[in-house]
């Protein structure tokens, strides 16, 4: 009995150590247990995303090569031997996706296999063996999570979830052995995934292609050193916008440093060689344009040198560039042209060249003529040369509570204030902060700043137009040192000159602000909102009155039998009533009167603007209006309101010694509407112009109480020559 029981003890003992062996070199007692008890739909691997995301080591070895590849705690794979490279993150996520979600179709025992046909199944004869553990934080020891080897696809499609459409989709399968379970004798089919594609080419897609790996909102400042110069982009304090920091400062164009940052994310190499394989020549070096890129996480900047070849007819055959970056000890071959394809008429970039990165400051500089704000803008002088006076244009804010519109006022020749037209003030200030210049006149690296001598260049000393811009005061919110504080920016006024300078046969607009360096080349779309003219600036609104305020409306034309003599119609308007009674010609129409008409009527002159106005003399549109076509009279009663007077209560006696019962008095009349009233009268006469068709289709126009001529739009005068009387 003692020998059994010593046996039997020592065959215990040993299994026990065999365990402890394979918890020591792996982790992994699933070799002693649970293979058989896989079915057909169970997962390759047990564990699921919560073991799998602990993953932080794998060995992968083919036929020639062997890698091994560790986690960083910063979540980056890199390649430790061997050789030490950043490992490519969409292998290393292909691998662990494919170890997690991996699932049995069948198994093929191989017992029924003959030796000889084992080749077609690819597990020996092209095979692709992994390895992956997970370190435990406390103890260190390494838990083997996943070990197999794949072998050739399998021409068996299943049915699996697509993980963006969340639909059933047509999946490959590949055969597999794994000694995950022990002594497995079978070859599994499993689904496939992506794993197969990533080793296409080997292992030659191991490292990392892209020399440079960074999330795009990390990037706080770009360093581009080229030909002896160094420019800087940066954030602003506030960390939302781009600019030009160093050299000069300027405004960035958000677009171009954004495309900027894009391309160096895509930027991949043909190829990786080792630098003892592939050494940097001399005279590359020489002409390396580097470009280091600091981070908002504190993490240490990184520098991406460009060995581009030089642009000679020599090296017209040359198609890649070389390049290296500072965290990692290998030299890039990088296609030098980038490659597109045409996408609804738009060339799209499918890979990005080192020719194409956008690294001047020509490219990464604002194409704005000013860093401006319209919203800001309270005051602005237009000067053009032969002027007597300049053209001045105010805003004057609203308010909100009292339902208020803010507006602009214009004033020229020093008459006085009136409405501007909106579209004319917000096309100027698009001019100046939003329409992309032309190019730029001059490089600002090697300009001498607000000299005569730039100014004489381009005749900006002698300007054609001179425009100064007032801002409101305002503030921006930045974090600086932890506390959020105000940035009030430099509200002192803003002077712009701008000439036309002949260049032979055409002519280009320059235009530059006082006090800088920069001289730009204006766009024509820029300059033709700078117009001097009064009549531009007009409010284009033709009648300001409300509903209430109409008595009369009589419109006199030509009938709709198209008769020779006028016909007039005569309607009065009970704003209470709602209701309209007419004549035409004397005769009573009423019941014939279509009111819903009539009220579209009203609400087209409410609502009217012209065309364009006209100078008082225009000689085309005097001569139409001798014969107008249509006369349109509208009797208004309004309340003629007094100056108002603001008085203080605390004044003793008040102004002109109003007492209280007065000023309740007049407070109380106003809000019950009991202030006399005055009546107006407009009439408007229209006759057609040479162009009456097609969208540039108009009539001249004249309205009572006012000098200036108008053009109005053929579709209003369509709806002025409608008919409101029902036939």
């Amino acid at each position: 009995m003692r020998i059994v029981r010593t046996i039997l003890l020592s065959l215990l003992a040993a299994l026990f150590v065999t365990a402890a062996v394979l918890l020591s070199i792996d982790g992994n007692l699933s070799r002693l247990t649970g293979w058989s008890h896989l079915r057909p739909g169970d997962n390759l691997f047990p564990g699921g995303k919560e073991v799998f995301d602990t993953v932080s080591w794998m060995r992968i070895q083919d036929s020639d090569d062997m890698v091994e590849c560790e986690k960083k705690p910063n979540g980056i794979w890199w390649v430790t031997k061997p050789y030490y490279d950043r490992m490519d993150p969409a292998m290393a996520q292909a691998i662990v996706m494919f170890s997690e979600n991996a699932k049995i179709v069948d198994s093929l025992p191989l017992n029924n296999i003959v030796r000889g046909s084992m080749r077609e199944f690819g597990v020996e004869s092209r095979p692709l063996h992994f390895t992956l553990k997970s370190q435990d934080e406390e103890d260190g020891r390494a838990t083997t999570r996943a070990r197999f080897t794949l072998g050739s696809r399998v021409p068996w499609y299943v049915m699996t979830e697509d993980a963006e459409t969340k639909q059933m989709v047509p999946g490959e399968t590949v055969y597999l052995r794994t000694p995950f379970y022990g002594r497995d004798k079978r070859i599994h089919v499993v689904t496939l995934g992506e794993i197969l594609r990533v080793f296409q080419s080997g292992m030659t897609h191991v490292r990392d292609h892209r020399p440079l790996l960074f999330h795009e909102k990390n990037v706080k400042e770009i360093t581009i050193e080229q030909d002896g110069r160094k420019l800087v982009v940066g954030l602003d304090p506030t960390g939302r916008k781009w600019r030009i920091l160093s050299p000069l400062s300027l405004a960035a164009d958000e677009a171009a440093v954004m495309k900027l940052i894009v391309d160096l994310q895509k930027l991949s190499a043909d190829k990786i060689s080792d630098p003892q394989d592939m050494p940097i020549p001399r005279e590359a070096k020489d002409r390396a344009t580097k470009v280091t890129l600091a981070f908002r996480s504190g993490e240490a900047p990184v520098t991406l040198s460009l060995f581009l070849p030089e642009e000679t007819e020599a090296n017209s055959h040359v198609t890649h560039g070389l390049a290296t970056v500072s965290d990692r000890d290998a030299v890039f071959q990088i296609p030098l042209k980038s490659t597109t394809h045409e996408e609804n008429g738009e060339a799209k970039v499918d890979r990005v060249g080192m020719r194409g990165l956008p690294l001047s400051l020509s490219e990464l500089r604002s194409r704005s003529f000013t860093d401006i704000v319209p919203e800001n803008v309270v005051r602005m002088s237009l000067f053009k040369e032969g002027m007597n006076y300049p053209l001045l244009l105010q805003y004057i804010p609203g308010e909100a509570m009292g339902r208020v519109e803010s507006k602009w006022l214009y004033s020229a020749e020093r008459a006085p204030f009136r409405d501007a037209d909106m579209a004319q003030v917000t096309e100027l200030l698009a001019a100046l902060s939003q329409v992309p210049v032309a190019g730029f006149a001059t490089d600002p690296l090697s300009e001498s700043g607000d000299s005569s001598s730039d100014a004489e260049r381009f005749g900006l000393n002698a300007p054609a137009y001179t425009l100064m811009v007032a801002m409101r005061p305002c503030a921006e919110r930045a974090v600086l040192f932890g506390r959020d504080v105000p940035l009030v920016k430099d509200k002192s006024i803003r002077t712009y000159v701008f000439r036309r300078m002949k260049h032979g046969n055409t002519g280009v607009w320059y235009g530059k602000e006082q006090g800088k360096p920069s001289v730009y080349e204006m766009s024509s779309k820029a300059m033709g909102a700078f117009a001097s003219d009064p009549l531009v600036w007009e409010n284009k609104r033709l009648l300001s009155f409300l509903t209430y305020q109409v008595k009369h409306l009589g419109i006199s034309k030509l009938p709709r039998s198209g008769e020779a003599r006028m016909e007039n119609l005569d309607a009065t308007y009970d704003y209470l009533d709602e209701s309209w009674e007419a004549k035409l010609d004397g005769q009573d129409v009423s019941g014939k009167l279509n009111s819903h008409r009539a009220n579209f009527y009203l609400k087209t002159l409410q609502e009217m603007n012209v065309k364009m106005w006209l100078d008082p003399e225009d000689a085309d549109a005097l001569k139409a209006l001798e014969t107008p076509l249509c006369r349109i009279r509208l009797d208004l009663e309004i309340e003629d309101a007094p100056d108002m007077v603001v008085i203080d209560p605390e004044q003793q006696g008040g102004l002109t010694g109003a007492s209280s019962e007065d000023v309740d008095r007049a407070l109380r009349d106003a809000a019950m509407g009991n202030l006399p009233k005055k009546k107006v009268s407009y009439i408007i006469e229209l006759a057609p112009s040479s162009v009456l068709s097609g969208k540039n289709g108009y009539f001249y126009g004249r309205i009572s109480g006012r000098k200036e001529l108008f053009a109005l739009p053929l579709n209003t005068v369509q709806i002025l020559f409608s008919d409101l009387l029902e036939h």
